[in-house]
Formats: C-alpha cells, structure tokens, sequence
C-alpha cells in the first residue's frame, strides 16, 4: 500500500507528449483520404439533423455508431496498444458504444432534429466544435496540421460530437447512450492534463457542460 502511495499520475503515463502526437500523425496517415470522406459525412450529419425523419435517423445513429466501432480497431487497438497497455480496455469500450449507438438507431429510439431550446442549441455549438473547433486548437497550440484529430476519425472529437448529437435527439436513451463518451471525455483530459497539453482541457470541459445539459432537460427547467 505505501509503494502506491508514492506514485503520482504522471508515473502512469508510459509515454511523452511527443509520441502521443506522433501518433495522429501515423494514424491519419494510414487513413488518409478517409478525412474527405470523415468531413462530408459531417456535413451531410449537421444537414440531416435539421430535420430528420425515422430513416434518416436510423442512418445517422448507425453510421455514427459504424464510426465508434472502426476507432476501436484502427486506432486503440492498432496504435495505441503500442504505447498504453489499457488500449484495448478503451477499445472494448468504444466497441461497446458503437453498438449500443447501431441498436438504438435500428430500432427507431432516436430521432435527431434541431429544436429551439437551450439544450438543443448546446448540442449544436458541440457538434460544430467537434467538427471545425477541435482541429483548430490542436494546430493553434502548435501541433502539425497531419496530427490533427478530426471528428469521425479520432477519438476526443468523435465523443465530443456524439455528446452533441445526443443532444439534438429526442429518444429515452440519453443517459446510456452518453455514459461511455463522458468517461471518455474525463479520461482524455486527465492525459492531456498528466502531459501537460492544456489544450485538451477543453474536453472534459465539454462533457460538464453536455452532462449539465442533460439533467437540466430531465429537471425540466431548460425549454
């Protein structure tokens, strides 16, 4: 027990900044053009939910739901095992979300649609900071535009933007459908926070302020 008292957060972490950046790089490089094809399925996701119907929505959740799954592969379990050895323990978890997101939207329990309330409009400013924000504070703190982590491709944004899109959804599943993202959320920032990349505080930062946005909507007062 006195030997786990000495150890700090930092004594956790089996690796520097530099090649957890250097990471994106090789990564996008192996997916590279998916970030074209990653980009205008974010648009065509930010159009759809305007106001989709049942089918579009089914299709929306499933390809989110797709996307959850092939970040689990590609990225923890092919580049990430290689640096931290709870990689695959975060893949099962993406896995896990992806299904439950494929599921949920299969069987007609989301419905995505631009409403005019707060909670709503916080779905929004998420899903456009996931999408264009993201990548933005990445290259502004000094990180190469081939390293940096795109919505439906690497793993803070895609949390970020599902946060948002289950804020703009009218189904009963809010609460289970978000579980994973948030601990994920809460994960990245304590890394960013353990290596000293403040710019990645933003992450858990959006997960407060989504897990506030749902209770409020479950309390009522936000309309």
């Amino acid at each position: 027990m006195g030997e786990w008292q000495g150890y700090r957060l930092e004594d956790l972490l089996m690796f520097t900044p530099e090649v957890y950046f250097r990471l994106f790089e090789r990564y996008n490089g192996m997916v590279w053009p998916g970030h074209l094809v990653a980009f205008s399925v974010a648009i065509w996701m930010f159009v759809g939910t305007r106001d989709s119907g049942p089918r579009q929505s089914r299709w929306i959740a499933g390809v989110l739901g797709a996307v959850w799954l092939f970040i689990a592969w590609a990225f923890f379990l092919r580049y990430y095992a290689e640096v931290f050895l709870a990689a695959p323990w975060f893949a099962a978890g993406f896995a896990l979300q992806g299904l439950l997101l494929v599921v949920a939207g299969g069987s007609g329990r989301l419905r995505f649609a631009w409403r005019v309330d707060a909670v709503a409009g916080v779905g929004i400013t998420l899903l456009l900071y996931s999408a264009l924000g993201h990548p933005l504070v990445g290259i502004f703190a000094g990180r190469d535009w081939n390293g940096v982590e795109l919505f439906l491709l690497a793993p803070d944004p895609t949390a970020i933007g599902t946060l948002g899109l289950l804020l703009m959804s009218s189904g009963r599943n809010h609460w289970v459908l978000a579980v994973v993202p948030l601990l994920w959320c809460l994960i990245s920032g304590a890394t960013s926070w353990v290596m000293g990349a403040y710019s990645g505080l933003g992450i858990p930062l959006a997960a407060v302020v989504a897990l506030a946005s749902m209770a409020c909507r479950s309390l009522g007062p936000c309309r």
